[in-house]
């Protein structure tokens, strides 16, 4: 485990050695309510099917279960976005590399040299503080979420990118 600099609800960053950013951002809160949605909706879908199978409801009941439906293929969607979006990301200067992990899994690897790192603000977190993200634009409409916190509380892992020598919003590029 390597030096903590950024730690709150949202997720963790550790600075591992001289190069090396441990970033986990799982949003399990979220994602947890989304999922329950996901799985009430669903369930409110099959079960009006299952009744109107058995006989036990009506046919003319079926029109009923396209809200359920179109909500369970929302919430899936959501789900979805928040799972490409968020997890556990290392970014490697020594290696030259970002690296999505699932668990011990690599999901994926970019060059840093096609990363552009930057903030985004979070207009739905409701507590103190405007909150924003810590983001990595992977692809010209992909950002990963590394973490999240109040301007003081990024500031850090900014200086720490910086220090790495990463491409960052509005500064030149640079090639790894």
């Amino acid at each position: 485990m390597g030096q903590a600099i950024l730690d709150n609800l949202s997720g963790r960053i550790e600075l591992d050695g001289a190069g090396r950013l441990d970033c986990k951002n799982t949003g399990w809160f979220i994602s947890g309510m989304l999922l329950f949605a996901l799985v009430v909706s669903g369930g409110a879908t099959l079960a009006v099917l299952g009744l109107t199978v058995a006989g036990i409801m009506a046919p003319g009941a079926l029109p009923s279960v396209i809200a359920p439906m179109l909500f369970t293929g929302y919430w899936f969607t959501l789900l979805r976005i928040r799972w490409r979006r968020m997890g556990t990301f290392v970014i490697d200067a020594q290696a030259g590399t970002l690296q999505h992990l699932r668990g011990s899994r690599e999901v994926q690897r970019w060059p840093l040299g096609q990363v552009q790192f930057g903030t985004a603000w979070d207009p739905f977190h409701r507590g103190w503080g405007m909150h924003h993200w810590i983001t990595a634009r992977v692809e010209p409409r992909r950002r990963l979420r590394l973490g999240k916190g109040t301007k003081d509380e990024i500031s850090p892992v900014l200086q720490t990118l910086r220090k790495l020598g990463v491409n960052m919003e509005g500064e030149p590029q640079r090639t790894f």
